[in-house]
């Protein structure tokens, strides 16, 4: 094609562009679209509501078979965000509280007759984790993660099926119940994190202790007078540094290293860290003040301690947990097939309680661990699909 007619080509598109540009600019507005932009999540402005609707087909809901000889048994195969064994008195048997994710529906299963019902039917939308006190009144309850996060305080109501719904508190970065039927949680500060007990039944707040940092991991004790552990969040590739507080007391314990998590109570501490490109496992007596290394290796808040005596029971996997542990599980790269182990601390024995993929035929990812009345049930939540089990030791 020859030069001049190249030239008059392009002088015509660039004028019926501009033709085109000028249009647009004077003459045509926008669609509205609430979705044309990224999330950039800075603050809450979502309205906060709850619904009582039913969210879902509760009409014939299963029997949970408590008869079956095995000691390992799954309870629900709803996604489960926070549990509580509530015993009974001489005219009822106990029953176990669990919270359905996305919904905060909570339902109950006798453990006696394996009924299941519906405890309340208001709605917490996009719930993520519960706390219920032991007597089966109080829920605390999240909703949503991050700077978008709530958390509601209700009471179940003895005669229908919906909760009470108290004050929204703000801020709250992890929290638990206690056997005092109260509640313990965390607050994030510019540069620290205050811990708050909460009585549910006064609205009473007491600050217990200050955290003099903000990142912060916590293992809560049974009550506010217990002993409570904290360090910084995990990584393995951070050193970390346990502390301890007790009656307002905050202490600093001679346990550090690389990748440090830990749990335990006022006499011993189970706690990992990276050691020689290893995560290793140690048994710390607080009595005598020192640590011995442990045979097995595990994610401490894989265990949950004792009460009433110097054991503990551990999720733990004899798979090699290698050099980015705990970080790798964290992110959820890999997932465990945990066996349930019995430690004897004082003298640093272990016994294996069950063999869970032979007995159950599923590799169980085990957190959020618990023990029943007299320790003998072991209840916890599968991490694979959120399901509530438990384990009974009083028929071993």
């Amino acid at each position: 094609m020859k030069r001049p007619i190249l030239i008059i080509v392009g002088a015509i598109l660039v004028f019926i562009l501009i033709i085109v540009w000028l249009y647009v600019l004077f003459f045509s507005s926008p669609k509205e679209d609430t979705d044309s932009f990224t999330d950039f999540d800075l603050a809450n402005t979502e309205d906060v509501s709850f619904s009582a609707g039913e969210g879902g087909d509760y009409s014939n809901l299963p029997t949970v078979d408590v008869s079956d000889i095995q000691k390992l048994r799954q309870l629900t195969t709803r996604n489960t965000i926070g549990y509580q064994e509530v015993l009974g008195d001489k005219d009822s048997s106990a029953k176990v509280f669990y919270v359905e994710a996305g919904t905060g529906h909570i339902f109950s299963i006798d453990l006696v007759s394996g009924e299941e019902s519906r405890v309340s039917k208001t709605t917490i939308p996009h719930s993520k984790k519960a706390a219920i006190t032991p007597d089966g009144t109080y829920v605390l309850m999240q909703s949503k993660q991050g700077p978008r996060s709530y958390v509601v305080i209700a009471q179940l109501s003895s005669t229908t099926d919906e909760m009470i719904l108290g004050d929204n508190i703000e801020n709250i970065i992890d929290f638990t119940e206690t056997v005092d039927n109260t509640f313990l949680y965390t607050i994030q500060n510019t540069d620290s994190v205050t811990v708050n007990e909460h009585n549910p039944e006064t609205s009473d707040t007491e600050t217990l202790f200050t955290i003099p940092f903000r990142a912060v991991s916590i293992d809560w004790g049974s009550s506010a007078s217990a002993t409570h552990l904290f360090y910084p969040k995990t990584s393995s590739r951070l050193d970390g540094f346990l502390y301890q507080a007790k009656e307002g007391k905050v202490e600093r314990l001679p346990i550090d290293g690389y990748g440090l998590s830990a749990s335990g109570n006022g006499s011993f501490i189970t706690y990992s860290k990276q050691t020689s490109q290893q995560y290793e496992s140690f048994i710390y007596n607080q009595g005598l003040r020192e640590s011995n290394s442990f045979g097995l290796d595990m994610i401490p808040e894989k265990c949950v301690f004792s009460d009433t005596s110097s054991s503990s029971v551990c999720a733990i996997s004899l798979e090699n947990l290698g050099a980015d542990s705990p970080d790798s599980w964290y992110r959820g790269e890999v997932s465990y097939s945990d066996d349930l182990w019995e430690i004897n601390n004082e003298i640093f024995s272990a016994t294996l309680l069950v063999d869970t993929l032979f007995e159950s035929g599923r590799e169980l990812d085990i957190v959020n661990l618990s023990l029943g009345d007299q320790d003998e049930s072991v209840y916890f939540i599968n991490k694979n699909d959120s399901t509530l089990w438990v384990y009974e030791r009083a028929s071993n």
